[in-house]
């Protein structure tokens, strides 16, 4: 009942969010960068379920070129070298199993035809499992850096709060094995999608 009205309100407010923050860094700071196209094309993407997994790994990759430019110490860059490598390798399973989850692919609309299709729980824990830790990684990298900075404490404090609201995202309640449907007829799992990857695209 109320599910329509929650998806509307949260994908407004990540695109009001997004523009808010193209229009600081093209007009007032005029410094765009990588992350900025990164989070501009997740937002872009979301709306197809489908490409759903692929709008947050767009999101990941927008915050790790994000901290690619805050700290550029070597010893960090090489963390989250690895790390890019660990949610693209991540982000590229979730798309393709979704999109490929039962052969033939027509099969999703069609159901009159015969099909053969991944073990469904073991795909959802499995995404799941990438989804989470890939979010908690993203969350807690960054962390011993802001703590060492040479600022004043209760700016240190404020940062690091600022960085912490990614655990709202990670703390989303689970969405139920229908979250990862890609047919035309999964419009309630797409609804049930949406604070969980509008939350991503405000961090």
């Amino acid at each position: 009942m109320y599910a329509v009205p929650i998806a509307v309100t949260f994908l407004s407010l990540a695109c009001l969010v997004v523009a808010l923050r193209l229009y600081t860094r093209l007009h007032m700071v005029r410094t765009p960068g990588l992350d900025d196209l990164l989070i501009v094309l997740s937002l872009a993407l979301y709306i197809t379920i489908p490409l759903y997994n692929l709008s947050l790994t767009l999101t990941k990759l927008s915050l790790i070129f994000l901290y690619k430019r805050l700290f550029p110490t070597k010893y960090y860059q090489i963390i989250l070298a690895v790390t890019l490598f660990f949610v693209i390798a991540t982000g590229m399973w979730m798309v393709f199993s979704a999109i490929l989850f039962c052969i033939p692919v027509r099969s999703f609309w069609d159901t009159s035809l015969p099909r053969t299709c991944l073990p469904e729980d073991v795909v959802w824990c499995l995404n799941a499992g990438f989804q989470i830790s890939t979010d908690l990684l993203l969350v807690i990298l960054p962390m011993p850096v802001l703590a060492k900075l040479q600022i004043a404490k209760r700016q240190k404090i404020a940062l690091i709060l600022i960085f912490a609201l990614g655990f709202l995202a990670t703390a989303s309640p689970p969405h139920g094995p229908s979250s990862n449907a890609t047919s035309p007829s999964s419009a309630p799992a797409c609804r049930r999608c949406a604070p969980s990857s509008s939350a991503s695209s405000r961090a």
